[in-house]
């Protein structure tokens, strides 16, 4: 019986262009396309098999994908593969990623999610870190402690167990609780080389100092980035490894926008903000006052 997958694709402003291209490259991978709009503006495309969800408003990727995700599981979708605007998916990264999972089942794993390699869509430098913090299963495939959800394939079964992702968090570190909950729910996270995802992560990544490289977003997306890296220590699942550096990566993150930014002082007040938010246990979308 042929399995049936669904993309659930997350979108923000995108450019149409490459979202038609996207959509193309899924719609010869996939069944249908899930396309759940954060944009104001609505997004209507002439293709098959293309259910659109327009919110008029950014509900944030979490809540966007989980109503992507109820939609497919309640119509028939033995998977969902999830992907964001900015990522292309390669010519065999679906099959690659099934097989990927049926290999897994007969070596006697439960797999809950089964994600490609990261291959940066303008310097197409690979991301080895992702395998040097993991478990190798085989030549292809490691077993990992967190990775991106876009280009993740995720099983229905592990869907009906755990549910959706965590909407409080809105963005950043969404994908990284999912597969926390999925681990401590005895359900395995791999990445397989066969597999490949185009990605491109915010604006790139910047040379701060002695050619140690960091993430370059929007100004905002450092409010969710650290608000959430702080709230994670409450979460039982969350790895110690990862609570114990929590503290030191947000003042980190602190001291590199103000000093080594243009930008500084605004990215650097959008993560005090962040701490205020956590400190008052805050979650959900930015506000401007938090008391």
């Amino acid at each position: 019986m042929k399995l049936r997958i669904y993309t659930v694709l997350v979108t923000y402003n995108p450019n149409i262009e490459h979202l038609k291209k996207s959509i193309s490259l899924l719609l010869r991978q996939t069944d249908k396309v899930i396309i759940c709009n954060n944009s104001k503006i609505d997004i209507d495309l002439d293709f098959e098999n293309i259910i659109t969800f327009n919110f008029n408003n950014n509900l944030g990727i979490a809540m966007a994908q989980n109503i992507g995700m109820e939609w497919a599981f309640s119509n028939d979708a033995d998977f969902i593969l999830q992907l964001d605007q900015d990522s292309l998916i390669a010519p065999d990264m679906v099959i690659n990623l099934v097989s990927t999972y049926k290999k897994l089942l007969i070596l006697g794993f439960s797999p809950g999610f089964v994600g490609p390699v990261e291959q940066d869509i303008d310097s197409n430098e690979i991301n080895k870190k992702r395998f040097s913090t993991g478990k190798k299963i085989d030549n292809d495939i490691w077993a990992v402690k967190e990775t991106i959800s876009s280009g993740g394939l995720i099983p229905k079964h592990a869907y009906e167990k755990i549910g959706g992702n965590d909407e409080r968090l809105f963005i950043d570190l969404v994908d990284i609780e999912y597969c926390w909950r999925l681990q401590a729910n005895d359900l395995g996270v791999y990445v397989t080389k066969k597999a490949t995802l185009l990605h491109k992560l915010g604006n790139g990544k910047k040379a701060v100092v002695l050619n140690y490289r960091v993430d370059d977003h929007s100004a905002i997306r450092y409010f969710y980035q650290n608000r959430n890296l702080l709230l994670s220590i409450g979460y039982s699942h969350a790895p110690l490894r990862w609570k114990i550096t929590a503290i030191p990566r947000v003042i980190r993150n602190l001291l590199f926008s103000f000093f080594l930014f243009e930008n500084g002082k605004e990215r650097s007040w959008y993560i005090i903000k962040g701490i205020q938010a956590a400190a008052l246990s805050r979650y959900g979308k930015f506000q401007k006052n938090y008391n």
